[in-house]
This record gives structure tokens, C-alpha cells and sequence, in this order.
């Protein structure tokens, strides 16, 4: 997006108009792009793209597919006990 950072530097790079994410937002929020759930996605990644591949990207099983983000945290069990404190 173009910033006041942008003018005074004159980088040659193309920016990206307020539209792009905030388009985006409202696409992600919709029932249309529940199958994103749980992936890890950018709003300058092209939305038509992203529905045509839904079947790669959705997988099986959580954890399968493309675009999966997720955290495990510290293990509670180590073999089968418990760790103390938990």
C-alpha cells in the first residue's frame, strides 16, 4: 500500500490498493470460504485460485491438505504418563 514511506524512498515496486485485503476480509468471513478453516492464507493470494483448488487444499483428515497451520503446545502425556504439574 502506497505510505508516505513509499514517496520519500521511490521503490520501484508496484503497491497493493486498501480494496485488495479489505475485499479479501468480507471473501474469507463468507460461508463461500469456510473451507479455509484452520489454513493459513494472504490476502493478496488470488481468491478464484484458492476456490478452484479446494480439493487439494482441503485434504482429509485436519492437519492434511495444503495450507495447514496449526499448534500442538507442550506436550501433557510423555509415554502414556502424565507430566506433573498438568
Amino acid at each position: 500500500m502506497s505510505t508516505q514511506l513509499e514517496r520519500t524512498t521511490k521503490l520501484p515496486f508496484d503497491f497493493d490498493d486498501i480494496s485488495l485485503p479489505s475485499d479479501f476480509l468480507v471473501w474469507i468471513a463468507s460461508p463461500e470460504a469456510s473451507f479455509l478453516d484452520g489454513k493459513l492464507v494472504f490476502a493478496a493470494w488470488d481468491v478464484e485460485e484458492l476456490k478452484g483448488r479446494r480439493n487439494e487444499i482441503v485434504g482429509g483428515h485436519p492437519g492434511s491438505g495444503e495450507l495447514w497451520f496449526g499448534f500442538q503446545g507442550f506436550p501433557r502425556y510423555i509415554r502414556g504418563r502424565p507430566l506433573g504439574g498438568s
